[in-house]
């Protein structure tokens, strides 16, 4: 159920101790997209390559939040796409309280990158970009699938 068309990344506050995969070990991260989606597959293979630790097991432990998250991020989705109020009670965290640039570029920017539904061309290029990943990359970062998962879109994702 992709909704945004950014590419996976992993933020840490300034200052942090946090500066590489490695970094990351024994920590609890947060992801948007659940287990199977691209972009924390794509996290999830960088990990594992840089520290050679999987993080199946971890996943495992965390089940009820990683299904409930869905949910809650089409939710969070869509009062920011909708509400400016919500933008106002984030202007600290965006590191934008005396910058009204940067505060109207991120939200401007934000909602510009969400995908406001799937079309069929859209929905066979990432056919096509699993195929190729599951070529090159193998069944650690697309499992034993050949093929995209045929739910990875919701009827309600096609625009």
């Amino acid at each position: 159920m992709p909704y945004a068309l950014a590419a996976a990344g992993v933020m840490v506050p300034e200052g942090s101790d946090i500066a590489c995969a490695r970094d990351l070990a024994g920590k609890s991260i947060g992801i948007a997209g659940g287990p199977a989606d691209k972009s924390w597959r794509e996290r999830q293979a960088h990990y594992t390559n840089r520290t050679g630790v999987t993080q199946a097991d971890k996943v495992a432990r965390h089940r009820d939040a990683i299904t409930g998250f869905p949910g809650a991020s089409f939710e969070a989705r869509d009062v920011l796409v909708n509400d400016d109020a919500a933008w106002k009670a984030l202007r600290k965290e965006m590191g934008a309280v005396d910058n009204d640039t940067l505060f109207e570029t991120l939200g401007t920017d934000y909602r510009a990158g969400i995908a406001p539904g799937y079309t069929d061309d859209m929905i066979d290029a990432a056919a096509a970009a699993f195929a190729i990943m599951a070529e090159y990359c193998g069944p650690d970062l697309t499992g034993d699938g050949e093929t995209r998962d045929p739910g990875t879109y919701w009827s309600a994702d096609r625009g």
